[in-house]
């Protein structure tokens, strides 16, 4: 299996504001971002396409696809962020200290979760996964690619939490295989290139 994770594009929404699993629009240059990610994608075929629920992943999702089906999951879905979500990170800096500060990623944002849930949903969406021949395209969330990156290079968890995965950035693993041991898939950036 090759498998493809797209994170979306940029939002309409303050840099300086959590947003999570708030589903917010996207930013005036999508047209155009989303024409960067399917081109890089044009090579490709996908024999399934999943995409988060959320409209940012939504939107691309359906460009990537064209008329070929999408299976919306409700576990590829951001970090939920509870009480601090659509709150400025300036207005939360002394509650979100011992999250991203002391990078305690099993601490649990008020009312949301913490990245090791967030891992615990990615893995139940990967164990889920069929693991038929071919080519499939995941379209989602930088914390869920982050996810995706910790389960299948048994990376640890904290090493990925603060991983920079840029909006429409798109990722390959070549030869994927869900039961196959985690380690021996190889991982490659592609966000202006093909597998």
């Amino acid at each position: 299996m090759k498998l493809f994770l797209v994170r979306h594009t940029h939002v309409a929404v303050a840099p300086e504001v959590c947003y999570g699993q708030s589903d917010v629009n996207l930013a005036s240059s999508f047209p155009e971002e989303s024409a960067t990610v399917v081109r890089a994608l044009k090579n490709e075929h996908f024999d399934r396409i999943y995409s988060s629920p959320l409209k940012r992943c939504v939107l691309l999702a359906e460009k990537i696809a064209g008329e070929q089906k999408i299976v919306f999951d409700a576990r590829l879905k951001e970090l939920n962020f509870g009480d601090w979500e659509n709150k400025r990170w300036e207005d939360i800096r002394e509650e979100t200290t011992a999250l991203f500060t002391d990078y305690k990623i099993n601490n649990k944002c008020p009312g949301g979760e913490s990245f090791l849930d967030l891992i615990e949903r990615v893995r139940s969406f990967f164990v889920d996964m069929n693991d038929q021949p071919g080519s499939v395209c995941v379209v989602a969330h930088g914390g869920v690619i982050r996810a995706f990156m910790a389960l299948m290079e048994q990376r640890p968890p904290l090493e990925l939490f603060r991983a920079t995965v840029d909006y429409g950035q798109v990722f390959c693993y070549d030869s994927f295989n869900p039961k196959q041991s985690i380690a021996e898939n190889k991982m490659e950036n592609i966000t202006n290139s093909s597998c």
